[in-house]
């Protein structure tokens, strides 16, 4: 029902900041997931696994033509080198379950937070669950640290602001089109005012971490969870899995893409957004080519951006797990965090 709550009362401690400056135009790009479409099976450890929100990462230009294949995972989680490691206890985290929808969280990370560059952020009443991961390797760590805090701080709430604002200036049951047809489908109207606010969100969030932060930078995955389904948003090298319980055994969907420069959907943007025959930005090898901040390389570039891809994915019948992850955890392919959110899932295990 957030959707319905935001629409009718302004969320607490949203207001929008007075960061000065003017906003520049920003179109969303939603993309739709009507049916969706298998990666690859990874199996279930037990029947019965209940949904929850592992916290971590983002991605994604266009759903199904970029996606990788996950391999079907016929093999345990053993087959990770770091095995051992599997069950590390985190050094800090939270979890919860929202009383209204039975949506289970639950956030931890390996370092505290003072020894981090990384932090998550948990709207729990708005069911908006974000991962900032500082890139240290645009600047110095001190300085993405402190960007990922910036932006841990303004992010969601800025999303929620802005939904409530465009609710509210055009209620969905009058949303319309660009050509001023009206919205007949409240659902398609919800998921237009969610990738607007989206997109508007994370840009005012990264046009604060440049005029507050300066020089540092950092990525943001973003994922909402509304009446009309499931929205993800991002920036970065951090990725997004979910997975769907279908007949005992666990969907496996990438529901995002690393903004890099070995990614052809954002080599086709960056050719998009410069000049003809334009070389792509010098950038370090594992640096992305989206992120909030990063002040002087923006001022250099104009098309290093902080704006996200947003997907949403339609509700089904069975329980899902989503998997947000900083680029570590991706290590080894998607099914592995997966299925070890199934795991744990099951075992009543962090």
């Amino acid at each position: 029902q957030v959707e319905s709550w935001l629409s009718s009362k302004r969320p607490p401690h949203c207001c929008r900041p007075s960061l000065g400056g003017t906003w520049p135009p920003m179109a969303a790009r939603l993309v739709q997931v009507t049916s969706r479409s298998s990666l690859g099976l990874v199996t279930a450890a037990a029947s019965g696994a209940s949904a929850a929100f592992c916290v971590g990462n983002p991605w994604l230009y266009q759903l199904g033509r970029h996606q990788q294949q996950c391999q079907q995972a016929r093999a345990c989680a053993s087959q990770c080198e770091e095995v051992g490691q599997k069950w590390r206890r985190p050094a800090a985290g939270t979890s919860g379950t929202c009383d209204h929808s039975g949506v289970k969280f639950y956030a931890a990370r390996s370092r505290k937070a003072d020894d981090s560059a990384h932090c998550f952020a948990v709207a729990e009443r708005l069911h908006q669950f974000a991962i900032i991961d500082g890139v240290a390797s645009l600047g110095a760590p001190e300085e993405a640290a402190a960007c990922a805090k910036f932006c841990g701080g303004w992010l969601t709430p800025l999303i929620a602001r802005c939904f409530a604002d465009r609710v509210q200036s055009s209620p969905l049951r009058h949303a319309t089109r660009a050509d001023g047809s009206l919205i007949e489908d409240e659902e398609e109207a919800a998921a237009a005012a969610w990738a607007d606010s989206l997109t508007m969100g994370f840009g005012m969030c990264d046009q604060g971490a440049v005029q507050e932060v300066g020089s540092g930078a950092c990525g943001a995955v973003v994922c909402v969870v509304a009446r009309s389904g499931i929205y993800v948003a991002s920036v970065g090298l951090s990725r997004v899995v979910i997975g769907t319980e279908a007949d005992g055994e666990i969907l496996c969907d990438e529901a995002s893409s690393p903004h890099r420069l070995t990614s052809d959907s954002e080599l086709e943007r960056l050719a998009d957004a410069g000049p003809a025959g334009a070389s792509p930005p010098q950038l370090p090898s594992k640096a992305p080519t989206r992120f909030f901040g990063g002040a002087a390389l923006k001022q250099a570039d104009a098309r290093l951006v902080g704006l996200p891809d947003v997907i949403r994915h339609q509700h089904g019948s069975g329980r899902r797990f989503v998997i947000l992850g900083t680029p570590a955890i991706w290590e080894h392919g998607p099914r592995l965090p997966l299925q070890w959110a199934v795991e744990a899932s099951t075992r009543q295990r962090p």
